[in-house]
């Protein structure tokens, strides 16, 4: 299996696009308005002017195979030529940030604002506990090997700003999420040997690690593959929530509980 981040493919079998992507340190992400893949170069790129008329000369019109069965169709491929991009994090989402679901309203507005782009549909590549806690309120636990299952969820690349905003909604500071490295790869590789070929170097908002036991426990052992409609059933906005008591104090009090 190899390993590579959508930000600076490096140390991976040298199939023609990786090549291009490690040359130019780049990462793949979509066009908001076409959906075609997009080249963004990283730092320390080497000949990007005569790359980027090479790339346009073959047009990449056909297939490119990356993972085996992971196929996605170019009709379009574009260069950014800014070599100093800020930095951007990949963040795997699982829960009320995915699309349809309540908090993807901050994910638009990133996306609107240019500090996130959605980069498609993930799998986590180790088997993950995914619970509910007080008021519905969705926990990836890093409790690996505790599942019986991998998490589905979204991936998005993330600029620095962007991230700040996400960490004030996970409750960073508050002790209630923490933000961790998560290996993750595409959905549609998720079938066969072929699709653990390709696995992404990411970051998820877990529980924190200061009940993550506890909550694992509360829950009977039992999680979710999917944070899915049914399942976000009961969650309740935090606006909506009572105010007597911080969401940190209505963990203790969940985990405590019978």
């Amino acid at each position: 299996m190899r390993r590579c981040t959508l930000a600076g493919a490096k140390k991976c079998e040298k199939t023609e696009e990786e090549l291009i992507r490690a040359k130019t340190n780049a990462h793949y992400s979509f066009s908001t308005s076409t959906m075609a893949p997009v080249m963004v170069l990283g730092g320390g790129c080497r000949d990007v002017k005569k790359m980027a008329v090479e790339i346009e000369d073959r047009k990449v019109h056909r297939k490119i195979e990356m993972g085996g069965d992971w196929m996605f169709r170019c009709t379009v491929m574009t260069i950014s030529g800014n070599v100093d991009s800020p930095k951007q994090t990949l963040i795997f989402s699982y829960g009320t940030l995915k699309q349809g679901f309540a908090n993807h309203t901050l994910m638009q507005d990133l996306i609107s604002r240019n500090d996130a782009v959605f980069l498609g549909n993930y799998i986590t590549d180790l088997r993950l506990p995914l619970v509910r806690g007080p008021y519905g309120v969705p926990f990836l636990l890093n409790l690996p090997g505790t599942a019986s299952h991998r998490v589905r969820g979204e991936l998005y690349s993330v600029s620095e700003s962007g991230l700040q905003r996400l960490d004030v909604l996970e409750g960073i500071t508050l002790g209630h999420y923490e933000r961790l490295p998560i290996a993750v790869r595409p959905e549609s590789c998720d079938a066969g040997d072929s699709g653990r070929r390709l696995v992404v170097e990411a970051e998820a908002y877990y529980a924190h690690r200061s009940f993550a036991e506890d909550m694992w426990r509360r829950s009977g052992q039992v999680g979710f593959e999917s944070y899915t409609h049914e399942v976000a059933n009961g969650y309740v906005r935090r606006d909506l929530r009572p105010k007597d008591r911080s969401f940190r104090e209505q963990i203790t009090l969940f985990c405590s509980s019978s």
